[in-house]
């Protein structure tokens, strides 16, 4: 089989040597050496299998001059990606015949040309380029020593230019972050090579001491220089300089809250610690910059009542904890143990951030500082001199601010999120419970929370302390212990309104935060496997014909029936709760139809909707 293999690939590179042939005594043009190509290497396959690029330098290097049309032909085949920057580069790096002057001059030329578009085109040719890099590094080396040793040959003007344009080539290397990423990477897999590098330069470098009717291109000494010294923290030395304003903190915090809002303190402190190591910023700045992302986010979604809850609760419950956590690996205290110096530090520059704490104070009717100190103080690291300070400090500032009518929470968003944590703690205590007991006080208190804003800020804490997935396990719970009451034969109708409000927050939080985030994967309870079969929210759909299917058209016409009676009333319908979520799209569609066809005018599919 690899015999069979090695004669296709032999086979093939024969073709293409009689095309380069064929092409170079026709004089095509690069662009019908690119239509005549195709019919070796059809599209998708690359050249780089076959060795198209030794095939075509070899041919173009033949004489004492290259063939610059042949050479036009390889500049086609990389820009058409038919080959590779790798394989070009490694198949320059073996030519040796250093005697040809122009061949090496026209090389030369080719590499400067195609210098700026060294690339990797794919996973595979990653590695590959990093040898590639470092080869061609060495050839320029080589180049460069053997016009040296030739010096003063018989054309000094010619040896001039190619020692001028190696070194051009080689400083042009070393000065491209991408390329000498590369080589770095090649040293480090390859330390042979590199040693062979390094040799090269100190015999460079020796030769033109000794030389001494040789001058030297000036930036020919910093170069190899460069070359031997390629230690990662010379080449690309951490920024120092510090950023008057950072930006990739408010992404990083905005990402980790939206995507996981919940995840835990080491998680998130790590990626923290990472951005000051790499800003060089001390932890007093890393402090000040964490507290400023999260109230321009808070800021930003001062409009929508669930996002603005959202952001609240991360910004008063998670980042105290944050800093804390961030405090015990690497805060210092002072001597009598009271705070911490990095955080004091960082809440007095954070005052001079005065518009961006003017409008968050406005937006959210509060004072920004104290409500982030406070919990602060209650983990021990914020004494309370230090928060009756701060106090102060904002006080006198807040007075003056105008009050602004309220877009999205509705009050004090702080003392929103202070009294949802035991209000939370509590329906979860109760759920917890034996429902027997306990359904009409949470029925109670399930519709305390739905209206308003309260619901929204009860979600966000849970969201945030990691107890969303509790809350919706006992709420699903609850909701199957009320479908099981409803549909007991002369059921008070009480046991159906605990089952519509328990449903009814569900598909709230399955729409809000999606199910794979608050769904057990393998939940067999009559609201998971109706989300399955036939909630659409967004990002997920499902196809109409298969949610109609699971319908019982018996069912459907007794609750059509129903609707269609004047004096229709829920209550008095022997219909089961389930059986309404399963079967009410049918309803729908056959109401849509009536409609369609005129059996009903806009009011009664009006008056039909707001019945139902």
């Amino acid at each position: 089989m690899v015999k069979m293999d090695a004669s296709k690939v032999t086979s093939k590179t024969s073709s293409l040597k009689a095309l380069i042939l064929k092409a170079w005594r026709e004089r095509w043009t690069d662009i019908q050496w690119g239509i005549n190509i195709k019919t070796i290497l059809p599209r998708g396959v690359s050249g780089d299998l076959y060795n198209l690029a030794d095939c075509i330098l070899q041919q173009a290097m033949v004489g004492c001059g290259a063939n610059q049309l042949v050479i036009s032909y390889l500049k086609h085949s990389l820009a058409s990606h038919l080959v590779s920057y790798a394989a070009v580069l490694q198949r320059i790096a073996k030519f040796d015949a250093f005697h040809k002057p122009h061949c090496v001059m026209s090389l030369l030329e080719f590499l400067e040309g195609v210098l700026d578009g060294i690339t990797c085109r794919g996973k595979m040719e990653e590695e590959v380029l990093s040898f590639a890099v470092s080869s061609i590094i060495l050839w320029l080396l080589q180049v460069y020593h053997y016009c040296l040793s030739k010096y003063p040959s018989p054309s000094p003007i010619q040896s001039q230019e190619l020692l001028e344009k190696s070194t051009s080539i080689l400083n042009s290397i070393i000065n491209a972050d991408f390329l000498l990423a590369m080589f770095y990477l090649a040293k480090q897999n390859d330390p042979n090579e590199y040693s062979e590098v390094t040799k090269k330069c100190q015999e460079i470098t020796a030769f033109m001491m000794m030389n001494t009717q040789f001058k030297a291109p000036v930036t020919i000494h910093e170069t190899l220089q460069k070359i031997c010294n390629m230690d990662i923290d010379k080449i690309a030395p951490l920024n120092n300089k510090p950023e008057p304003v950072t930006h990739c903190l408010q992404a990083l915090i905005a990402v980790n809250m939206l995507s996981n809002p919940s995840a835990n303190m080491q998680q998130l402190s790590s990626q923290l610690l990472m951005v000051q190591r790499i800003k060089g910023y001390s932890l007093s700045r890393l402090y000040c910059e964490l507290i400023r992302a999260c109230f321009i986010s808070l800021n930003d979604s001062s409009k929508d009542a669930t996002k603005q809850s959202l952001w609240a609760a991360f910004t008063l419950l998670k980042i105290p904890q944050v800093i804390h956590y961030l405090h015990n690996i690497c805060g210092t205290t002072t001597k009598d143990g009271e705070h911490s110096i990095e955080i004091a530090e960082a809440f007095e520059k954070l005052l001079q951030s005065t518009p961006l704490l003017d409008v968050v104070d406005t937006k959210n009717s509060c004072n920004s500082i104290v409500s982030l100190l406070e919990p602060l103080v209650k983990l021990n690291v914020v004494s309370e001199s230090h928060l009756a300070y701060f106090k102060q400090k904002r006080e006198h500032k807040d007075v003056k601010l105008q009050k602004l009518e309220p877009t999205g929470l509705q009050g004090s968003v702080p003392s929103f999120i202070t009294r949802a944590e035991p209000t939370l703690a509590g329906i979860l205590k109760t759920m917890g419970g034996d429902f027997h007991k306990t359904q009409e006080s949470l029925y109670a208190m399930l519709c305390q929370i739905v209206g308003g804003t309260t619901l929204d800020t009860i979600l966000a804490v849970a969201t945030v302390e990691g107890k969303l997935k509790l809350f919706v396990s006992r709420l699903i719970k609850f909701n199957e212990f009320a479908l099981l009451a409803a549909s007991e034969k002369g059921a008070p109708q009480s046991k159906v309104y605990i089952f519509d409000i328990s449903f009814l927050i569900l598909c709230s939080i399955v729409q809000d935060y999606g199910a794979d985030a608050v769904l057990d994967e393998n939940g067999d309870s009559f609201f998971d496997k109706w989300v399955k079969e036939c909630m659409v929210y967004q990002g997920v759909h499902k196809s109409p014909d298969q949610i109609l299917q699971k319908c019982d058209q018996q069912l459907v016409d007794i609750f059509i029936s129903h609707l269609s009676a004047p004096d229709f009333d829920f209550k008095n319908t022997n219909i089961k709760p389930h059986d309404l979520c399963m079967n009410v799209s049918g309803v729908i569609k056959e109401i849509l139809f009536a409609w369609e066809q005129g059996s009903l005018s806009a009011a009664d599919v009006k008056s039909i909707l707001g019945t139902t």
